[in-house]
């Protein structure tokens, strides 16, 4: 199956958001299936099918969610760790926590007062 990515390094306003996003998302229906066979299945089955589908995406061996819990210096060591080896990454995900940051900072600018 072939994905289409797009690459968007900042969106400046509003407007230019829809403008990128004006036709939608094109998902392909496997896609839409098969996440909407994961969904039915955790609201179903709830915990014990969240550490299924982690323990299969993530390739880990989790029993309960208590063992996915990391530590305070756990998740400092990881982060460390991912920043020595590959600070692109670690510039990637700020900017892109600021680009969502920012536009939805943006769009709550548009929303009524009564929320």
């Amino acid at each position: 199956m072939d994905l289409n990515f797009l690459k968007v390094d900042i969106i400046k306003n509003m407007q230019e958001a829809r403008e990128i996003f004006k036709d939608g998302f094109d998902i392909p229906e496997q896609i839409i299936k098969s996440v909407g066979s994961i969904v039915k299945d955790v609201r179903k089955n709830g915990e014990q099918a969240a550490i299924k589908y982690t323990n299969i995406f993530d390739k880990v061996l989790f029993k309960n969610l208590k063992d996915a819990k990391l530590s305070s210096d756990e998740i400092n060591e990881g982060f460390e760790n991912i920043k020595s080896k590959n600070p692109e990454l670690i510039k990637a995900v700020e900017k892109s926590y600021a680009n969502i940051k920012q536009f939805h900072e943006e769009q709550l600018s548009h929303e009524p007062e009564t929320w």
